[in-house]
């Protein structure tokens, strides 16, 4: 602060004044100067050694120094009670530790600040001026002087006098004794000179007798003497003060004359009320001289905090009160014409010098350590750093984000377009900016192209759609399962889509195998394998057969558990299936299996089909036919925007689908590796609290950026990262190159203030919307800065009516039709017979012994499929009576699911020996 103050005063004609304000539960300091271009400068200087200090300009009618009607003002001058160049005492304040901390001397000047009465203010006002160049020639020889150092040089003068003389008297002496002669001389010459009546009376008092004049003249006589006595002691006073050599130390005077000095004014101000804030004395309201007592009170304490100021050895603190013309003069200033006074206009006529170290004594910001230790004391917090020359200029156009704050200056930021290439992560709790800065970015990405959003609450969604451009609406693909009356269709094995059968299903099972890490074998996995491609050639089956309705009828996951668990529905497929291959396992691997090996494989199977059993679930992937075309999508640079709602439809859902829904996309996104790097269409991938969607392969998406995807996640506890995989955290922290950083919790600042180069308490201390971001910007590694977002536009609401409206007609078929959809694909299976008769199981079943059981094939030798056999899933059937679906007559089916004779005939018939 030092250093700061020495260059704080432009010129003599441009006072400024330091002050210490204390106020009813409010502490403050204030800068005052007389001209705007003096107070930039304080300005300026402060900023450039304090980059984090937050300067307000104070509007005239909060202005602590101001004087309102039936208020009284109080003042007290503080003045030097030394010698100019003896120095107040100064507190060093190197190095950053507590201890050191502690000695401060404003903690004392702001203690006496505290506790001010309500409606009372108190004011330590430190005006000051530049002193001229040189101000210490004139005492820099007492710095190098010893200050008893004449008188020594007389004394061995006079020693050395005396010595050489001998016996001879002194000139000292020889002017002493003609003095004396000449006083003789004089009182003998004039006594005769007296008029008589002085003679006579003077003479009988010499000899003895008092006459009548002698009491007068003895009066005289002692009048006279009293007159020599009072004019000797004026002189010796005058001698002492102005004569006499001052004593001094040669080191203090050192430490004042070295640096450059201000003529400095101190002055203390109490200002209250007159009239609202009395107290009763004897019954009576208090007087005008009641409230200046208490204000005098008030300064007193002041006075006594500004004594640790006081060097005994060098200069102290002399209060001097004010008068009432000049407290008014002071306060509320005089004009007359052209001419002014006020508190500036005798600053500089001031005989009191003060060093600059005394003045940085006098007013400084306390340390750091010290401020959240300090009550009714407003400061801020965390540290703003400044935004990147690179970035500044990047971008001046576009929409604007935010604005970075540092050191006074405010930077508008905007995202560069070429970061938008890059994966970001942004940390915070909630509440703090996440989602608002992430609706930042997607409005700006909604201007340049295709993106895709997941959110797994909803309202980001809700955000957005407002914001959607009017030339865009018919481009946004809005995915919402909080819907209720409408719903997309999802069908991973849609034939229709165009993709390869192997292919399809082996992307479709990386993304269950994600999803159910934990519990993926590869006994089921054969299995699940082989289900969803039986499926898949039925619905090529059934796009063959009918070219128009047959889509709409292509089974789905949904199918799973009707083809492993029913045995005429599996069969039924499987007559419309030529790949051998396929119906090789089925005959010689799943066939011959006893039942409780085949529910041994195929029940972690139905365990995970089932989750997509869920009403919201089987809704989207129960449809045959898939409403988004994922890789239309992204070819057509679309706006996709997936409202997963987990709050309305439940987190186990919301989790289900996001990651299938994810998994989906990343099989589209790895497709274009098959395009030239520049045909490769870009997509932003914005997915808030990223950590619901467990399960997703974040290491796949991860290497997708060559892709085309760029992935910006943001969650609210990295801590809480790794305890769901410990591997997640430093996998996204190895892949992104962009982070922001709102406040978040202690183990999260530990854990993210090494990626940011900053101090924990910096991330604890942050504002709402306010971050800390680091970006990489042209392969360059930009320094971490501050930002604070900005409001959004306010969009347009009825766009998000008119987008809605769009993705039913085209993206969404009604609940009512999916649900009757869905209650047809339920009954498909129970009214599936294969149409192959009998005879061919009797000719062809092979013999097969299994724990003393024989089994018959369910293929001839050409792959003919056999008659009604249906004793897979139904063996425990056999046994019982005939058995009909509970739901069949409300169904509107009058069918039996076999009946105790038919499975008896059927069971003689698998077992009869061949001829």
């Amino acid at each position: 602060m030092t250093a700061a103050i020495q260059s704080f005063a432009l010129d003599q004609r441009h006072p400024l004044a330091l002050e210490l304000v204390g106020e009813h539960q409010q502490r403050s300091f204030l800068i005052r100067a007389t001209t705007q271009a003096a107070l930039k400068h304080v300005e300026s200087q402060l900023r450039a050694r304090y980059p984090h200090v937050r300067i307000e300009p104070v509007a005239p009618h909060t202005d602590p120094f101001r004087l309102e009607k039936e208020e009284v003002a109080s003042m007290l001058e503080l003045k030097a009670g030394a010698a100019s160049y003896l120095p107040l005492h100064t507190w060093s304040r190197e190095g950053k530790l507590p201890s050191v901390a502690s000695t401060d001397p404003m903690l004392g000047l702001l203690a006496a600040l505290d506790d001010v009465p309500e409606q009372r203010r108190v004011i330590s006002q430190l005006a000051f001026v530049p002193a001229r160049a040189g101000w210490a020639r004139s005492y820099q020889r007492k710095a190098v002087e010893h200050a008893l150092e004449p008188e020594r040089r007389e004394q061995q003068h006079h020693l050395s006098t005396t010595r050489l003389a001998g016996n001879v008297p002194t000139t000292g002496t020889l002017f002493l004794m003609g003095s004396l002669l000449a006083v003789l001389l004089g009182i003998t010459h004039y006594v005769q000179a007296l008029p008589p009546w002085i003679q006579q009376p003077l003479r009988d008092l010499l000899h003895g007798h008092l006459s009548a004049r002698s009491p007068l003249l003895i009066g005289g006589m002692l009048g006279l003497l009293l007159v020599l006595f009072t004019g000797f002691v004026l002189v010796d006073q005058f001698r002492r003060r102005f004569l006499q050599r001052p004593l001094y130390d040669m080191r203090l005077v050192a430490s004042k004359t070295t640096y450059s000095a201000y003529h400095v004014r101190l002055r203390l101000y109490a200002i209250g009320p007159a009239s609202s804030d009395t107290m009763a004395v004897n019954g009576n309201q208090s007087s005008y001289q009641d409230t200046q007592q208490d204000n005098m009170d008030l300064l007193q304490r002041l006075v006594a905090a500004y004594r640790q100021f006081h060097l005994e050895a060098g200069n102290y603190f002399v209060p001097v009160r004010a008068t009432h013309w000049a407290t008014m003069r002071c306060v509320r200033g005089l004009q007359w014409r052209r001419w002014s006074w006020g508190w500036w206009s005798d600053v500089a006529r001031s005989s009191h010098l003060m060093s600059v170290e005394s003045v940085a004594d006098l007013w400084h910001l306390p340390d750091p350590f010290l401020l959240p230790h300090l009550a009714h004391l407003a400061y801020q917090r965390h540290r703003s750093l400044p935004l990147p020359l690179s970035l500044a200029h990047a971008a001046s156009t576009g929409h604007q984000i935010g604005s970075s704050e540092h050191a006074g200056h405010v930077m508008p930021f905007h995202f560069p377009t070429s970061c938008r290439r890059h994966h970001m992560l942004i940390c915070g709790k909630s509440g703090e900016g996440k989602s608002t800065l992430m609706e930042h970015l997607v409005h700006d990405a909604m201007q340049q192209g295709g993106l895709l959003v997941v959110d797994p609450h909803g309202d980001l969604v809700d955000h957005l759609l407002p914001l959607v451009p009017e030339q865009r609406i018919e481009d946004v693909v809005l995915i919402d399962l909080s819907e209720t009356t409408y719903a997309v269709g999802l069908n991973p094995i849609d034939a229709t889509m165009g993709k390869g059968r192997d292919k399809a299903i082996a992307d479709l099972l990386r993304t269950l195998a994600h999803i159910w890490v934990n519990s993926w074998g590869p006994r089921m996995e054969i299995s699940f394998e082989y289900g969803l491609r039986t499926l898949y050639e039925a619905n090529k089956a059934l796009l063959q057969q009918d070219v128009y309705t047959g889509a709409s009828k292509q089974y789905t996951l949904l199918d799973v558990m009707p083809l492993l668990t029913d045995e005429s529905f599996c069969h039924t497929l499987l007559e419309h299936i030529s790949d051998p291959y396929l119906l090789r396992w089925w005959h010689t691997y799943y066939e011959p299996l006893p039942l409780a090996m085949q529910r041994e494989r195929i029940d972690p199977v139905l365990s995970k089909v089932a989750k997509f059993e869920s009403e919201i679930a089987r809704r989207i992937l129960g449809q045959g036919t898939s409403t988004v075309d994922f890789t239309a999508c992204i070819r057509q640079e679309k706006i996709i925007l997936v409202k997963l709602a987990k709050g309305v439809i439940g987190e186990d859902t919301a989790r289900l689908l996001g990651a299938t829904l994810l998994g989906l996309l990343q099989i589209t996104l790895e497709e274009q590796a098959m395009l030239a790097e520049h045909d490769r269409r870009l997509l932003p991938i914005f997915i808030d609290e990223f950590q619901i969607l467990q399960g997703v392969d974040w290491g796949g998406l991860a290497e997708l950026r060559k892709y085309g995807a760029a992935f910006t996640l943001a969650t609210q506890s990295p801590e809480f990262l790794r305890e769901v995989d410990a591997h997640l955290l430093p996998l996204v922290l190895a892949n992104v190159k962009h982070l922001a950083v709102f406040h978040g919790s202690a183990q999260d600042a530990l854990l993210l203030a090494k990626e940011l180069e900053v101090n924990e308490e910096d991330i604890l201390h942050l504002d709402g919307h306010q971050c800390y971001l680091k970006l990489t910007y042209e392969n360059q590694r930009q320094p971490t800065f501050s930002l604070a977002l900005q409001r959004l536009p306010v969009g347009h609401p009825e766009h998000s009516e008119r987008i809605r409206t769009y993705a039913r007609t085209h993206l969404m078929h009604s609940i009512s039709q999916i649900d009757k959809q869905l209650l047809e694909s339920v009954a498909r299976p129970l009214k599936s017979v294969p149409t192959r008769g009998q005879e061919a199981l009797n000719r062809s079943a092979p013999t097969a012994k299994h724990s003393g059981e024989e089994r018959g094939s369910l293929l001839d030798a050409h792959g003919t499929r056999l008659s009604s056999y249906r004793g897979r899933k139904n063996q425990e059937k056999r046994s019982k009576e005939a058995v009909k679906t509970a739901n069949i007559e409300a169904m509107g089916w009058k069918e039996t699911v076999g009946t105790q004779g038919q499975d008896t005939q059927q069971e003689e018939s698998v077992h009869a020996p061949t001829n």
